[in-house]
């Protein structure tokens, strides 16, 4: 899903070539464990805590007024991390949970949450 977030966000036409839509169509287009090593890399820049931590936690990327929702596609993890609690995220694994958080040694425990 892609949509508006602001009043005039730039053409989508505009959008279309950036690379976040790019791995949005990679991430629509087939299943997690489908993809190729250089897929997963282009895919994971975009779910990093320290850079996007909104769309670590959401699955939503907001790119200049529009936001690309990749959350339909994610599954939804509790996560325990040592020094904040308990925390909603979502993942495509358990394995991309801990690798794309800033210090994945404070990842004390992740459980899949039944929806």
């Amino acid at each position: 899903m892609i949509y508006p977030f602001v009043e005039n966000p730039i053409p989508k036409e505009q959008l279309m070539q950036m690379k976040q839509f790019k791995a949005y169509q990679i991430v629509s287009s087939k299943p997690y464990h489908r993809f190729t090593p250089e897929e997963k890399e282009f895919v994971g820049t975009y779910f990093n805590a320290l850079w996007y931590p909104e769309t670590y936690e959401t699955g939503r990327l907001k790119v200049l007024g529009w936001v690309i929702d990749f959350s339909p596609y994610m599954k939804t993890y509790l996560v325990n991390y040592k020094y904040y609690g308990w925390k909603e995220v979502k993942a495509f694994n358990k394995t991309w949970v801990r690798n794309k958080y800033t210090t994945p040694s404070q990842v004390l425990e992740i459980v899949k949450k039944e929806e």
